[in-house]
């Protein structure tokens, strides 16, 4: 008899509004990296990024983003739209007119990442706001990748 792969187990979002899937777009998530000088975008199925590009970081309105991402993912084929975003972000300054856009296009208010969304990650540092999406980001991707 052949034993079955188990698929890795997953803890409950305890949010459901902003779970991905479900709603137009299915099981694809809008990945946004915002940068000082590149802002990367991607658009996921589960694990894997199917499609990605690489924007100059520039202060655009809500308006501008929306656009620019309906255009991204018609080149793509994705006319379908996405179930649900995650932005993380280094540049506060861009970072609203971004979330805004993506909750347009998600239909949800997108997933920030920051000190207050990691929470099984212990920031053991004296001003836990002070700690970069980047580095938190990073950091849950190496536990996920290598316990």
């Amino acid at each position: 008899m052949s034993e079955k792969k188990r698929k890795p187990r997953v803890k409950a979002n305890p949010n459901p509004s902003r779970r991905g899937g479900g709603r137009r777009g299915g099981g694809k998530v809008l990945a946004v990296d915002i940068g000082n000088s590149e802002t990367v975008v991607g658009v996921m199925e589960g694990r894997e990024v199917r499609w990605h590009w690489r924007l100059t970081s520039r202060r655009m309105t809500a308006d501008e983003v929306t656009l620019r991402i309906q255009d991204l993912l018609a080149a793509a084929g994705l006319t379908g739209g996405v179930g649900g975003a995650v932005v993380c972000s280094v540049a506060p300054a861009l970072t609203l007119e971004w979330l805004a856009a993506l909750e347009r296009l998600s239909g949800r208010p997108p997933v920030e990442v920051g000190p207050d969304t990691a929470r099984s990650l212990p920031i053991r540092y004296h001003d836990r706001s002070a700690v970069g999406a980047d580095r938190i980001a990073n950091a849950i991707a190496a536990r996920a990748l290598y316990g």
